[in-house]
């Protein structure tokens, strides 16, 4: 799967089938993708570097983002 940048981390969803990735230059983006088809569901932007680390709740419905300039993204996700 080309994603046109580069690629952080990656994360399985606990409760669909669906991965997170975190990317870095140039758009430095929250990613998420149908599995097994790939296909893109959503696109988060916001940071100002890659983003560089990832986390998710227990519950899987919270995800946590930091990019290297030391700003954190809280995202509410429907699935993860």
């Amino acid at each position: 799967m080309d994603t046109e940048r580069q690629v952080c981390n990656l994360a399985w969803s606990k409760n669909v089938n669906e991965i997170v990735s975190t990317h870095g230059y140039s758009q430095n983006q929250i990613m998420l993708w149908k599995y097994p088809s790939m296909a893109k569901v959503t696109t988060r932007t916001g940071h100002i570097m890659r983003v560089l680390y990832l986390a998710t709740s227990p519950d899987g419905q919270t995800t946590v983002t930091r990019s290297g300039y030391k700003t954190s993204s809280f995202s509410v996700c429907r699935h993860l």
